[in-house]
């Protein structure tokens, strides 16, 4: 059975582990990663240019429209898009952080393709939820501090990388640093998460559609993710009535811990082999 590993912005599908998708491979899966567009090897769109935050946020609080050159919906048809040339009827949709966002509208916009869903550190995008620790989102949203510098752009991501893990699982600065420079080395176009944020905020909102899902739905959390606290992930069990949460103590807003793996690897086993 296919299994679609659907990353958060800014990241390229690299961001999934080796180990993670051998991992799930071992498991009896048909494991799909991809590149959101704007992303690693998928289309990018420079023509858009260099997407402005601050004034997309500031026209967006004002109730105002602003430019963006594709929204979260596009992302949803991407994937439904790839299954179609791979000529994949029905998947497990895995998604993290905005790719669980892109998970939940998938199931919603495409039902009959899912087989079942599982929602990594994600978010309904409802009003009233908490909001991450300002510090993270700071250092989330930081520019590196030489543009263009393969090292500056290696130093931030490290610090990022810190920034957002919990407690429980150690940081391997050195196999992180490897693999931030083989990603770069894959593509070194870094301005597309700013569009493919912009995207997020134009998409209209879904969070009251979500208990028209159906299908079995596994929401995994950490108590301690500084970026979308687990009060967001609760929410998304709280919307689909198919949908069974479990919270990690220890941990962040990430997937490159190997110590985690096996976690990850057996939860979402369990939640797609049921009888296994």
């Amino acid at each position: 059975p296919a299994l679609v590993l659907i990353i958060g912005f800014g990241l390229q599908m690299t961001a999934w582990p080796d180990s993670l998708c051998r991992g799930l491979a071992d498991q009896g899966f048909c494991v799909i990663r991809l590149d959101n567009r704007d992303t690693g090897l998928s289309q990018q769109f420079n023509s858009f240019g260099s997407a402005e935050i601050g004034d997309a946020f500031a026209r967006l609080e004002a109730g105002e429209p602003f430019d963006a050159p594709y929204t979260e919906e596009d992302l949803v048809d991407d994937v439904a898009g790839l299954l179609d040339a791979l000529d994949i009827a029905q998947a497990h949709i895995v998604g993290m952080s905005m790719g669980g966002c892109i998970a939940q509208r998938f199931a919603l916009r495409y039902p009959t393709r899912v087989s079942s869903l599982v929602v990594l550190m994600s978010t309904t995008g409802a009003p009233g939820l908490p909001e991450g620790d300002p510090e993270v989102r700071k250092v989330l949203f930081s520019e590196p501090e030489v543009p263009g510098s393969l090292d500056s752009l290696i130093s931030l991501s490290v610090k990022i990388q810190r920034a957002l893990r919990g407690p429980r699982f150690a940081f391997d600065q050195d196999a992180f640093q490897i693999r931030v420079a083989q990603d770069l080395a894959r593509c070194p176009e870094i301005d597309g998460y700013k569009r493919c944020l912009l995207g997020m905020r134009a998409a209209s909102p879904y969070y009251e559609q979500l208990m028209e899902i159906t299908v079995p739905t596994l929401v995994l959390h950490g108590r301690d993710d500084p970026v979308l606290p687990y009060a967001c992930g609760q929410d998304i069990a709280n919307r689909i009535s198919s949908a069974k949460m479990i919270i990690l103590e220890g941990w962040g807003h990430e997937v490159f811990s190997t110590e985690v793996h096996p976690f990850l690897i057996d939860a979402i086993a369990r939640h797609c082999f049921p009888l296994n």
